[in-house]
């Protein structure tokens, strides 16, 4: 005699589906998550003399602003060192194997 398969409704579980919760019918239950706080800036429109309208608020800021609010960030330092790690080790391994480098500029 064969056991019929456990299905995780039989467990008490909640049913899943490729790790999303499902409901009774088989659709899926989904949770909105908010991209922002409300409120919060997420884009601009240049106004041609260095100032900025601020999307969705409508503000009219600067350059330095603008970057502050959208989190614009320079690389940093880290991310710079390791750029020219890499770059090192690869004229390193150019030089090894008699490939000429050429010079800076």
């Amino acid at each position: 005699m064969t056991k019929a398969p456990k299905i995780a409704r039989d467990d008490g579980k909640p049913l899943t589906a490729f790790g999303v919760q499902l409901d009774e019918s088989g659709a899926p239950i989904r949770e909105v998550i908010p991209a922002r706080k409300p409120g919060e800036d997420y884009g601009c429109d240049p106004l041609g003399d260095g100032k900025f309208r601020m999307v969705p608020s409508g503000d009219i800021v600067d350059l330095g602003e603008r970057n502050r609010r959208l989190h614009a960030k320079l690389p940093d330092d880290s991310y710079i060192d390791r750029q020219k790690q890499y770059i090192s080790k690869l004229i390193d391994a150019l030089e090894a194997a008699d490939i000429p480098v050429p010079e800076e500029t």
